[in-house]
């Protein structure tokens, strides 16, 4: 009999040895499976998070090259001029502000050298010639779009890596490259946050498809520029690791060279040779595993201790049975007691859907007690999310339909498969758990019931979701970002190809933001852009998507209007008014609540209808910008929808903008002059006026082409050429004696004169004619001088130092300010043409001139009056004090060959 039972002991702690290891051992493997499913959703979220990034970068250098590609570079000195201005600088500036993980937009020269970027301007002298990516670009044409190892910023010094892309002329000849830096430390931020989330030991490491390491968290600096040459993340990014992207390995690790048991999850980026590696210890990993086999082997040992001890008992004496059963219930209430101070949330449920044991951790996880439940087992049912009950009774009837078929169970479903869903607590706040429900067998095969174990997963899914807010939502704003809005975008023209209705696409600007912004700060430039994001949201219906797509411009997107063309027009309107007058409304951008909105704003919006699939996204998003640029044309806070004769206005305009280069590379433009004459009617100088020698059009007077050089600013080299041959044509008239005390003045438009070198262009044209200045006279617009009067007061006393003198032209029909006056250096006014040409018929203009003309002898300034046509003008204007004269009366603008001085004398 003894022998019996210690044979029967030894088997029994045998059973609970072997049955301890192999639970410990399928914990194991089941945590390890949970943190290889979890890992892989991680990175695939990190990696469209940093696709999400390269993509915004290059939207900006598609932008920058349809610049480059309308300025017609004809070589690299063409390149540096016309791509070093201010205006493309402020371009760069504007495309990166407003996007915190893009750090700086750089145009580099063909030897290296940084001719503009978006920080500051002008640029400090910086060369990369010896940057990896320069050297790869300038090599192989063919390069493409290149992503360049991390380095350190020459600007401020951060780590950085670039999305660059090459820019060739005409020919294919090298001219330099675009660069758009994406900060490090911006794009770590997020994954420092999932790493802190998964605690110390675990570590992100974003690589470039070679191996090399582009950005770490956590961060060291020594890491960065590396090639990982062995590991997990080696071979994955091989192709060694035969398609699975989560690997457990024992292999060195990448920035120690320690070996460590460890999960390594790598993502490649759709689209872009970047990947993304997650790296988590089994420190982290098996960390709840451990626990629970350290419970589980003390119960185990604790078990062992009781059975030993019983059947040590019963072999001294049979009489203490009843000894041994009493020490078995107290090693039960003991295994108990471990159980109840599991983390986890355990019940055993019998086949009659009662209650066989539950642990105290109900109380934290749902409110309720194990007697609540005991007492009320369908309370089960209460506690599950109502959008996840229909999930959850289809999880726990799979595990009901195993008790059948216990061995088929334990065969493929060992521990059965976990569910996430979400409880409600009793106090009404929700928590996500994760649902693990088996069946349970006797010694004999019987079904006993149902194992659940909850586990709470609720800071794993804070985490999920506040990445995949990033990578989808704007930041600021919380609005859809424009990734996910094109996807919006493009699903909403399949459904109106499907339903047969219209659509309609609205960009929105906000008119003088950059002021905003300038003046009071981005704190309050933010505010503004909040209220707008919020306000647009409010003004269309729950189904239409409203977006920011960066900076200060939103996109709303309306679909399911009516199959008619007209009525959808008339809705859309209707939207985009309530949307204008929404945003109209005054803004309170304090950060205190109790202060009166005073801030007024509007909106600039272009609308264009779209039904089907008959245009493509990016010919519809550029028609809703072409009705933007229109709004703006018409003076801001405007409504303009797309229409084909908008699109033709505007291939006319191109084509203009075209033969407007070409007509400077040819040399098509001519010089009139026009006399000016004093009170006697001797030649005392001349008025220089362009003219286009139009190949088809014949001669076309500046009213038809000015107008749209000062748009694209080609008014700058054709002012320059002007400038050049009036100079060389004043030298010629000084040398000789009868032209010698003449002047020649010269229109300066005001974009011209807002030049920073505008000066410096003067003092050149003026030195290589070899003219003295005292002979150039620059004729100034009431636009330019209230525009920047510092700047102008500055640069016209720095002109007059040389001898240049200024007159104001078109006087009396702008400003007209004494204010202005009295602080300009003038030496001329000109009574517009406007005033003179009524003089003789309008008492009003009349009172005007003589106005002038009393107001010019105070202040010591000479008068010219332009577009005096007949005598009795001259009369009356000499009459009243004028000394200069220039019209048709005394010639019309004549070319310098057909110049006589015996004409006007």
């Amino acid at each position: 009999m003894k022998t019996t039972l210690r044979l029967f002991g030894a088997l029994l702690i045998t059973a609970i040895v072997v049955g301890a290891a192999l639970a410990i051992n399928a914990l194991r493997n089941k945590d390890i499976e949970d943190w290889r499913r979890n890992l892989r959703g991680m990175t695939f979220i990190l990696s469209e998070h940093t696709g999400q990034t390269v993509f915004a970068a290059q939207q900006v250098l598609n932008t920058l090259s349809e610049r480059i590609q309308q300025a017609h570079i004809q070589d690299e000195a063409d390149f540096r001029a016309k791509l070093s201005t201010p205006e493309v600088y402020q371009l760069l500036h504007d495309k990166i502000q407003g996007m915190p993980q893009l750090d700086v937009a750089t145009l580099v020269a063909a030897n290296g050298d940084n001719i503009n970027f978006s920080r500051s301007y002008p640029v400090s002298g910086i060369n990369l010639a010896e940057r990896d990516y320069f050297k790869a670009h300038r090599n192989n044409p063919e390069l493409g779009d290149y992503i360049s190892t991390s380095v350190r910023n020459k600007g401020n010094g951060k780590w950085t890596f670039y999305v660059t892309r090459r820019v060739n002329n005409a020919q294919g000849q090298f001219m330099g490259l675009i660069l758009v830096g994406l900060s490090v430390e911006a794009i770590t931020g997020i994954y420092d946050r999932v790493v802190e989330s998964f605690g110390e030991g675990a570590g992100i490491t974003l690589f470039r498809s070679d191996r090399t390491a582009l950005a770490r968290s956590p961060r060291q600096d020594e890491v960065i520029g590396r090639i990982s040459q062995s590991g997990p993340a080696h071979n994955v990014l091989t192709g060694k690791a035969s398609g699975e992207n989560v690997i457990l390995s024992n292999a060195p690790r990448f920035t120690t060279g320690e070996p460590e048991l460890r999960l390594t999850a790598v993502q490649q980026v759709e689209r872009y040779p970047l990947a993304v590696a997650v790296i988590v210890p089994e420190s982290i990993f098996l960390a709840d595993w451990r626990r629970t086999a350290w419970m589980i082997g003390g119960v185990g040992l604790i078990s062992i201790a009781f059975v030993v001890a019983g059947i040590g008992g019963l072999t001294r004496s049979m009489t203490r049975r009843e000894q041994t059963e009493e020490n078995l219930r107290l090693s039960e209430t003991k295994f108990h007691t471990m159980l109840d101070w599991a983390i986890d949330w355990e019940y055993w449920i019998r086949e009659d859907q009662s209650i066989h044991y539950m642990t105290p951790s109900a109380k934290a996880f749902t409110g309720y007690s194990v007697t609540d439940f005991v007492r009320d087992p369908h309370l089960l049912e209460t506690v599950i999310h109502h959008e996840d009950l229909e999930r959850w009774q289809q999880h726990t009837q799979q595990a009901h339909h195993h008790r059948h078929h216990p061995r088929d169970h334990h065969r493929d479903h060992p521990m059965g498969e976990a569910l996430d869903l979400r409880i409600v607590h009793r106090d009404g706040s929700l928590r996500w758990v994760s649902h693990l429900d088996r069946p349970v067998y006797g010694a004999q095969g019987d079904y006993l019931g149902r194992r659940v174990t909850m586990r709470d997963i609720t800071e794993r899914k804070a985490s999920e979701t506040e990445i995949r807010q990033l990578a989808y939502y704007d930041p600021l704003t919380h609005l859809p970002n424009r990734r996910l809005f094109m996807d919006r975008l493009r699903h909403a023209l399949i459904a109106s190809a499907r339903n047969q209705s219209y659509g309609a696409l609205m960009l929105l600007d906000l008119d003088h933001f950059k002021k905003l912004n300038d003046t009071q700060g981005h704190d309050v430039g933010d505010r503004l852009l909040i209220e707008v994001g919020r306000r647009l949201a409010l003004s269309v219906r729950e189904a239409d998507t409203v977006s920011r797509l960066g900076g200060d411009e939103f996109a709303v997107m309306i679909d399911g209007l009516d199959a008619d063309e007209t009525v959808a027009a008339r809705q859309t309107e209707q939207v985009a008014e309530k949307i204008h007058a929404t945003l109209h409304q005054p803004y309170n951008l304090s950060v205190r609540s109790d202060i009166q909105p005073d801030h007024r704003s509007s909106a600039s919006i272009g609308v264009a209808l779209f039904s089907g699939e008959n245009v493509s996204i990016e010919t519809l998003i550029k028609q809703a910008d072409v009705a933007l640029y229109q709004a703006k044309d018409a003076g801001r806070s405007a409504i303009r929808f797309f229409n084909p004769a908008m699109q033709a206005a505007i291939n006319t305009r191109i084509a203009m903008e075209l033969a407007l280069r070409q007509a400077l590379k040819d040399g098509e433009f001519r010089i009139h002059y026009q006399p000016q004459v004093d009170a006697q009617g001797h030649v005392i100088g001349a008025e220089a006026l362009i003219r286009w020698d139009h190949p088809v059009q014949g001669l076309l007077l500046p009213d038809t082409f000015i107008p749209l050089a000062e748009e694209t600013g080609l008014i700058i080299d054709i002012g320059q050429w002007v400038l050049d041959n009036v100079c060389a044509q004043l030298k010629l008239w000084q040398d000789d004696p009868a032209h010698r005390c003449a002047r020649i003045a010269v229109n300066v438009s005001a974009r011209q004169f807002h030049q920073p070198d505008f000066v410096d262009r003067v003092r050149r044209s003026l030195a290589s004619s070899g003219a003295n200045p005292q002979g150039l006279k620059l004729e100034l617009t009431e636009t330019i001088v209230v525009e920047r009067i510092d700047e102008v007061v500055q640069r016209m006393e720095q002109l007059h130092l040389l001898g240049v003198t200024f007159s104001l032209d078109d006087f009396g029909i702008g400003y007209s300010s004494l204010s202005y006056l009295k602080r300009l250096p003038l030496d001329e006014i000109k009574i517009d043409q406007t005033f003179v040409r009524d003089v003789m018929d309008d008492s009003n203009d009349a009172a005007i001139v003589q106005a002038i003309l009393a107001m010019s002898t105070s202040l010591g300034l000479r008068v010219i009056a332009e577009g005096v046509e007949n005598t009795a003008q001259r009369d009356f204007l000499k009459e009243h004090g004028c000394q200069g004269y220039q019209g048709h009366l005394y010639s019309r603008p004549v070319p310098i060959a057909d110049w006589s001085d015996a004409d006007f004398a």
